[in-house]
């Protein structure tokens, strides 16, 4: 997979709260801070293996050929409009914590967080 692209290392960005041990974008911070408890946000990037989606529309001609995946049937739309939006390529393993998936090519020193403030 990664000799082919499929898997890649980059970084992610974005804002996180340290209370809910989790990322948020920032279209759904309340008021600069975390959307569930409210608690402070920072913005940090981190190392991090990737999976590509990076055929953009590749998936949106899929969809109609598979009409019984989509449950409820009620959200198809819903899905089609978020795909044809595009696909970001998705983080599958943070290369700064120990726990967790590692990637097999993932060195066995990890990189620590940081602020990009």
């Amino acid at each position: 997979m990664q000799a082919r692209g499929d898997v890649y290392q980059g970084s992610y960005e974005g804002w996180y709260c340290a209370g809910c041990e989790a990322f948020f974008p920032e279209t759904q911070l309340v008021d600069g801070r975390c959307p569930d408890q409210g608690h402070p946000v920072e913005l940090l990037r981190e190392a991090s293996y990737f999976f590509g989606c990076r055929v953009p529309g590749a998936a949106a001609p899929l969809l109609p050929r598979a009409p019984r995946v989509h449950r409820p049937a009620s959200r198809y739309n819903e899905v089609v409009r978020f795909v044809e939006m595009g696909l970001k390529d998705l983080s599958v393993s943070r290369v700064s914590l120990k726990w967790g998936i590692p990637w097999p090519a993932m060195p066995t020193t990890s990189s620590t967080s940081g602020s990009t403030r």
